[in-house]
């Protein structure tokens, strides 16, 4: 089976996306964890202690760091992802996560994950779909870092060449991500709603997030190596809209 499609459609992107996250899902799911889980031990912890004394705005600042940090769990699971398929992809065999890890560009991976976090999170807090589209303008951007070791503006300005003429197929697959995140999100505050102990609250959300960070990072390393493929091709349609702004 190639990991690989030369061309990106709705359907393949998001089953190779699932094949390599089962492929190597010890190993996003290590890294996700370790990631979300003393963010989660923070956030219940501050949560409840800023409801008790209605500081609304504390509570959105906690929030936004919320979403950044998990921007963050996903841009390195992103990376790990992207030396996991190429390691298929070459036939080499399986790397463990401390092997892996020394690898990422993690200075690089961090201020991207902080702006394409930021921006995410300021587009859907205002419309939903200024949110959506520019995750999906910029979701490349992690993988661009870790294989082609682009600096920052390097690999968000790869990003958008590989978008550009195609953002209506790569916003469709990479909307989809934000799905779970939704249904999550509402498993969450439905438990929240019953006052459940706090290593329930986040045993259940460390889970929930961890799933859906390392599955979005390995369908944003599928639909970056695929666009790659596409513009390897000068034969490729593409859909006719412009870069943005």
């Amino acid at each position: 089976m190639a990991l690989v499609a030369r061309h990106l459609r709705f359907g393949q992107a998001l089953r190779d996306a699932w094949r390599l996250w089962r492929s190597h899902e010890r190993l996003f799911l290590s890294m996700a964890v370790a990631v979300v889980t003393p963010l989660l031990v923070l956030d219940q912890f501050l949560q409840r202690r800023w409801d008790n004394e209605g500081r609304a705005p504390a509570a959105a600042l906690l929030l936004l760091t919320g979403l950044v940090l998990a921007a963050f769990g996903e841009a390195l699971c992103a990376g790990l992802a992207e030396h996991a398929l190429r390691d298929e992809l070459m036939d080499r065999p399986r790397r463990p996560l401390r092997v892996l890890l020394p690898l990422l560009p993690l200075g690089t991976l961090s201020v991207l994950a902080f702006i394409v976090g930021v921006t995410v999170t300021l587009g859907l807090a205002a419309l939903l779909l200024p949110g959506l589209a520019i995750f999906a303008w910029l979701a490349c951007a992690s993988p661009a870092a870790s294989f082609e070791r682009h600096g920052v503006r390097a690999a968000l300005a790869t990003s958008v060449r590989l978008v550009r003429g195609r953002f209506w197929r790569v916003a469709a697959v990479t909307s989809v991500t934000f799905l779970p995140t939704a249904i999550g999100g509402a498993v969450e505050a439905w438990l929240h709603s019953y006052h459940p102990p706090l290593w329930l609250m986040i045993v259940v959300e460390a889970l929930i997030e961890s799933v859906v960070i390392s599955y979005t990072a390995a369908v944003v390393v599928i639909v970056y190596h695929t666009l790659r493929a596409e513009a390897a091709q000068p034969d490729v349609a593409v859909d006719g809209d412009g870069a943005p702004g």
